[in-house]
Formats: structure tokens, sequence, C-alpha cells
């Protein structure tokens, strides 16, 4: 009879619910987990209802509450943004199935990959550099992010910084009668190691291409106080090589390196500096302001260190820009150069933008990618395949790629798991109201059953 089968689709369909129900709540701790719900709708026979089937079954894809670990691999998304991970299976380079994950439990396995506990490799953007910046084309084909344990190469120092006041109370030597090409101040140098041979000192720790460091010393004497309230000075350099000897051999000697000249004002307005490093003959003007049409090419000294694996060929510049020159004591505001010797990884830090950067026990930073995100137009036709993954299928839509912190795709937040989505006192209201659902319907193929008796005993 009609009744026995609304019943018994009525049981299939409350199974379905309890079982639906019961795999949340059995999920309410699992990292990343959405939560599920049984949708229904009715079966028609004829003009007669004949009980209920499961449409469909909708996942719920809210954000969980982000929590706090203190593990570096421990990642969440603040967002609607999900990780793309590969099975860690197979030869290096095969192709491998593309699964989607809102679990961010990563840590790094015995080769360096960043992968889940079920050995879910992570994915990035890989990095592309372009003069001084680091950029992450967004595209779909990503690779495993491998973090290597190799030392970092040795970097030569090529440019130093430096900004500085020079003290405007400090007397002209008087070396200098002229602002000539070369001032007659190069033909005078000074010594080292007598401080009343200049007027200020600073120390720079330079390194060679194998990352060995020597130090560099510049020297600053005012030769020119002039009745418009310009002044010059002279600039000299002597290096330290690592061996203890010095560049000129002479440590009483020293290298020219050029002359700045400041205005009235104490704004540095002029640069001369030889055209080929440690020459006295070959001044440039590569800055000046008083010029006209002003010259403003470079505010960097060109300097001969005497090491020919420093720099190019033993040449170095030093930008001291926005050098000043008041009556106030000789102060360093800045100073910097961009060597470095080899160094051990120290850290991986992952900021919000998923920008993963590895530093180094030299000082040393190096972008090594971008955490790839994706996103899906229609995220509850995402096939589940376990182990709170997912995988596309037409309904969800192909996967689109994007980048951290832009539209829709969410932040990462490093150190942090987003918590499942299950409400665990909703899901035993739901247990409670599938439970008579299922007890209902039974009810009523035990009717029918009554009533099929009844009428076999007419």
């Amino acid at each position: 009879m009609g009744i026995a089968h609304s019943g018994l689709s009525g049981i299939v369909a409350a199974t379905t619910d309890l079982s639906t129900t019961g795999n949340n709540i059995a999920n309410a701790g699992t990292v990343g987990f959405k939560g599920s719900s049984v949708q229904f709708a009715d079966v028609m026979a004829g003009d007669v209802g004949g009980g209920v089937s499961v449409s469909s079954m909708r996942q719920t894809f809210t954000q969980g509450s982000i929590l706090g670990t203190g593990n570096d691999w421990d990642l969440a998304i603040s967002g609607r943004g999900f990780f793309k991970v590969t099975g860690s299976g197979g030869a290096e380079g095969t192709v491998k199935n593309d699964f989607y994950t809102r679990n961010g439990a990563f840590g790094l396995d015995s080769k360096g990959y960043v992968q889940s506990g079920t050995g879910m490799r992570l994915h990035m953007y890989k990095p592309t550099v372009i003069g001084a910046t680091t950029i992450f084309p967004v595209t779909t084909n990503t690779e495993e992010i491998r973090i290597k344990q190799d030392d970092t190469q040795a970097k030569t120092t090529a440019v130093l910084t430096g900004q500085f006041n020079l003290n405007a109370a400090s007397a002209a030597s008087g070396i200098a009668t002229a602002d000539a090409t070369p001032p007659a101040s190069v033909t005078t140098d000074i010594d080292p190691s007598s401080a009343t041979t200049y007027d200020h000192a600073v120390t720079s720790a330079i390194y060679d291409s194998v990352g060995t460091k020597h130090t560099l010393n510049s020297y600053f004497r005012k030769d020119l106080q002039n009745a418009d309230g310009t002044s010059l000075w002279s600039v000299f350099t002597q290096s330290l090589k690592d061996d203890g000897t010095t560049y000129p051999t002479t440590g009483t000697d020293s290298i020219y390196a050029g002359t700045v000249t400041f205005d009235a004002n104490g704004v540095l307005s002029k640069i001369k500096t030889p055209a080929t490093a440690g020459t006295t003959n070959t001044d440039a003007t590569v800055y000046d302001l008083t010029a006209t049409p002003q010259v403003v090419g470079s505010t960097s000294l060109t300097i001969d260190t005497g090491i020919g694996t420093v720099g190019i060929s033993g040449t170095v510049t030093m930008n001291i820009d926005s050098t000043t020159q008041y009556s106030s004591d000789f102060r360093i505001v800045q100073i910097g150069q961009d060597g470095y010797a080899s160094g051990s990884l120290t850290n991986i830090g992952i900021d919000e933008g998923g920008v993963i950067t590895a530093s180094y026990s030299n000082g040393s930073t190096s972008k090594i990618g971008k955490i790839a995100m994706f996103a899906f137009n229609s995220p509850n036709g995402l096939r589940q395949e376990g182990g709170v993954l997912w995988g596309k299928t037409n309904n969800s839509g192909d996967p689109r790629p994007g980048s951290a912190g832009e539209s829709i795709f969410g932040r990462i937040k490093s150190q942090s798991l987003e918590s499942s989505t299950v409400d665990v006192t909703q899901q035993l209201v739901n247990l409670i109201t599938a439970q008579r659902n299922f007890q209902a319907n039974a009810k009523m193929i035990s009717a029918g059953q009554e009533m099929n008796q009844v009428v076999l005993n007419i």
C-alpha cells in the first residue's frame, strides 16, 4: 500500500539525515571542516504524494573561528578562498590530481616540502624578480612549496649608503682654494692614523664575492668655506683587508673619492667623484643643483677599495643622498651596504598576503614564493573527498586563482587554524528531530502492515 512506500522513503531520508548529523558532530573538532545539511523533496505518484527523497546535500561554507596555535606553518584563511594541495606520492615532476582545502595544519616533511598530516603538499606561486622588485604572477600553474636548508650564497658589496650631518662649525683646512677639477685638495690626502688631518670618519663593513668581511674607512675633511656660505668637503677612503693589510698599502695614505659641496643652508648641492675610481685627474660632476640645467644623475661617490673581489673589480659606490651640513655635532643618520656573507636558514615568516619570506643568519632575507589561493563560483558544488579535501566538479566551476588579501580570497593568518563550522548544540537538536522522523515513519510502515493483515483476513 502507498502508506508503506511513503514510510519506507521517510525512513531512508531520516537515516540519511541521521548519518549526516552524526558526521557533523563527529567532526566538530576537525580543522577546516564544513558542516553539511540534507535537503528533501516530496515525491508524487500521479496526483497522490508518494513519499520523500533526498534532493541534495548542502555544505555550509561559512567562516569558522580562527584560533592561534604558535606553529609557523599553521595557516588559517579569513575569507572564501581555498588552499591548493596535491598528493606526495609518485615521482617528482609527475602530474598529480589537484585538491582544495581549508585545513591549514601544515608542517615540513623530511625533504622540506610543506605538507598536511595526510601528506598533501601545499602549493605556491613562483617568484619573478624584476630589478629590485619581486612579484608573484597569479596563475593556475603553481608548484609545491619546498623549503631548502641550503646556506644562502654570499653577495659582494656593490653599494654603500650613508646619510650624515657634517659639522658646519668645522674649520676649513685651507688646502683647496677653489672648486676646481680636480681640487687642489686631492694632492694632499689625509693620514688615517692622524685624526688631526680630517674632521669626521665613518667605518663600514664590506664583503667580497665569497662573503669575506673587510672594512672600508671613509674620511671627510672640510677644505673650503666661502664668503657666500657655501662650503666644500673632500672625501678619502682606506680599506682594511681581512688579513690586516691596508689599501693603500702604506697605512698613512688614503684614496681620493671626491668632493661634496653644500649651499648656505647646509643642503647638499654638488658632488664630484672620479670617473675612474681612485684617480685624481678625471673628476666628473654627477650632481649639481647650481647648474643650468641641473645635474641630478647620481648622489654617489665612486670608491676604489683595492680588493678585486669586492663590488665590480674592486669598485663600489657610496650614496650620500640627504647628507647635510648643519652647525651641530657630526652624526650618522643612516648607514648600510648591500653585501653579506653566506648564511643558514633561521626563520620562515608568512604575511597576510601569503608571501613566504626566509630569514638567514647573515641578516639577509629571501622571498621564496606566495601561497596560492583559489575560489569557486559555487563552493556547494565541490565534491567532498575526505580528509577535509574537495575536488572540482561541473557544478562548482573551475578554480579561479587569486592572491590572499584580494577580493573574496581572504587573508592568511599564520600561526592560526580555522575551527570547524559545526554548532554542536544545533546538531543535537537536528539529531533529535531526525530520530523522531525515523520513529514516525517506522510507525507508518507498521500501520501499513496491520492494514494489509486486515485485508488478508477478510
